[in-house]
């Protein structure tokens, strides 16, 4: 899907994981940061790429899709969004072929 859209609830404090496909062998890469609406609803904490391996665990496999994934914290009560783009960063925000909105209701 080139725009994906999620919701999910959780409770103050809480932890939790997003991990959307990517594959750096291609010169595209999702933002490092999440545009969030609300820093005090929800925060994110770190942000890594995940290489693909071999199915012995080994070593990385050229030219395979991995994983980003990005850990978020959330905060006080309510509702907010948090926003990823897909690009290649030297093509600029106009080259964005593909999204990701995560709605977040803290409770």
């Amino acid at each position: 899907e080139a725009h994906i859209s999620r919701q999910v609830e959780v409770k103050a404090g809480d932890v939790f994981t997003v991990a959307l496909d990517s594959n750096a062998t291609t010169g595209f890469s999702w933002t490092e940061q999440a545009k969030i609406a609300d820093g005090n609803i929800l925060k994110q904490t770190e942000h890594a790429y995940v290489a693909p391996r071999a199915n012995d665990g080994t070593k990385p496999v050229a030219g395979m899709s991995g994983i980003e994934e990005w850990w978020f914290t959330a905060g006080q009560a309510g509702t907010t969004t948090g926003t990823m783009s897909y690009s290649r960063s030297w093509e600029g925000s106009e080259k964005v072929v593909r999204t990701f909105v995560l709605t977040v209701i803290v409770k």
